[in-house]
């Protein structure tokens, strides 16, 4: 097979009832130009490593898998996978989802007439057998503030990494990693802001490319967690320290603008933390630590604080 235009990246744990569907939504694909798919795969011992390696030896040019003995979590998953990708643009999905059939084709169509950094798309939410599209996107062009202003309010610009393709030198940045193998939920947030903080030029188009599984049960949505806020304050965390470490102004200022959003998603999170048992001393001390991470006007805690590990151990250049 010639160089691939396209790599898809997609970690998998845990997802041997639904990762046929994923590699086959890929297989199916219209786009008529070389592609291919990377899976960064963690053992879970429910089969999914035997049935990824059937689809690479039956399609060993298009289809690939990376391993490791130790749990990688998401991030590092990715990452493993990223080193071995030859496209000149990057995709991700997850191996619970699938992609609708003109998916790559309309995304690389749009990355080559806007010469775009990156791509985002709309999408459609599968709940119970239905299919509802999410027009998450908007029709539009966004600079590289405009983008984190939107992204970070999360509206019409949403945070997931899956209705995004980006530029092979964009992703090739990677500065920011949220490296805490088994405690990613919320990876997509931090991953994309890194990536993003590099795009001069962001597309929206408002076509719904990805079929986004809600209730599965690798879906986070679907797990009942009292930790929920917590990760998501850590993300916010990274956001802050990866932006005032790049001295980025314009961005910090954007991140200043959005906090009340971010404080919506952390109640959202944490009446469900609540809902499923989380304690009273738990959410009192989120609510402490968020006050910390929104005040720029001091600098973040380095130690005695819930994410200060995750921050040492978060970059990766």
């Amino acid at each position: 097979m010639d160089k691939p235009v396209v790599s898809i990246i997609m970690p998998v744990f845990r997802n041997r009832d639904t990762l046929a569907r994923a590699l086959d939504s890929f297989l199916e694909q219209d786009f008529e130009e070389p592609s291919e798919l990377i899976m960064g795969i963690d053992d879970s011992g429910d089969g999914s490593i035997a049935l990824a390696k059937e689809y690479c030896e039956k399609h060993p040019e298009r289809i690939k898998m990376h391993t490791e003995e130790y749990r990688m979590g998401q991030a590092l998953s990715r990452s493993k996978a990223i080193e071995d990708a030859k496209g000149d643009y990057i995709y991700f999905m997850d191996a619970d989802d699938r992609l609708r059939k003109d998916c790559l084709s309309t995304l690389v169509k749009t990355m080559r007439d806007t010469d775009a950094d990156c791509v985002n798309c709309s999408f459609y939410q599968v709940d119970e057998k239905k299919e509802k599209a999410f027009f998450s996107s908007s029709k539009m062009t966004y600079g590289k503030k405009q983008a984190i202003t939107a992204f970070l309010w999360d509206i019409s610009f949403r945070g997931f990494l899956w209705t995004k393709m980006w530029k092979r030198e964009i992703v090739e940045k990677r500065p920011l990693l949220l490296l805490s193998n088994h405690k990613d939920m919320f990876e997509d947030v931090a991953f994309c802001i890194s990536m993003l903080s590099y795009c001069e030029k962001v597309v929206c188009i408002k076509d719904p490319l990805y079929y986004y599984y809600k209730n599965v049960p690798t879906s986070a949505m679907s797990v009942h967690r009292t930790d929920r806020a917590e990760r998501h304050l850590w993300v916010f965390a990274l956001i802050r320290s990866y932006l005032e470490k790049n001295q980025d102004k314009t961005l910090i200022e954007a991140f200043k603008k959005t906090t009340l959003r971010s404080y919506l998603s952390l109640l959202f999170d944490l009446s469900l933390d609540k809902k499923y048992g989380a304690s009273k001393e738990y959410l009192k001390n989120v609510k402490k630590e968020w006050k910390e991470v929104k005040n720029l006007k001091k600098p973040l805690p380095e130690s005695g604080r819930s994410y200060n590990e995750l921050l040492d151990r978060a970059w990766l250049n």
